[in-house]
């Protein structure tokens, strides 16, 4: 029985060493026949807009992330923040930790776009 599992993984290690080597090469050829200037491409995006006014979208995603970290600090701090003793093996996840944690995503999502 042993020498039929150690030839199983005999052969799919061969499968996935092949399948590896395989995508690395694709990649590397690919790699090396793109052209070496860049291409300009229209997105044609065109600005959002508020009542004519033109809207700066990474202003409103930061502030939206430091309002909602705001007010889950300030809901922690005031212990608003659920009991999670009373529960054996609860993961201690509530409302207000998430809403941190969703605005220090969208504060770092703002600084990216």
């Amino acid at each position: 029985m042993k020498k039929y599992l150690y030839l199983l993984l005999y052969y799919i290690s061969i499968i996935l060493g092949v399948t590896i080597l395989t995508g690395i090469y694709t990649t590397i050829t690919g790699q090396m026949s793109m052209p070496k200037e860049t291409s300009i491409v229209d997105l044609n995006i065109k600005p959002q807009t508020i009542y004519n006014k033109e809207v700066n979208m990474k202003v409103v995603t930061l502030l939206t992330g430091a309002t909602m970290t705001t007010i889950g600090v300030v809901n922690i701090i005031n212990d608003k923040s659920f009991d999670h003793k009373s529960v054996r093996n609860a993961v201690p996840l509530d409302p207000h930790r998430l809403l941190v944690g969703l605005g220090l995503t969208t504060i770092s999502i703002s600084i990216f776009i």
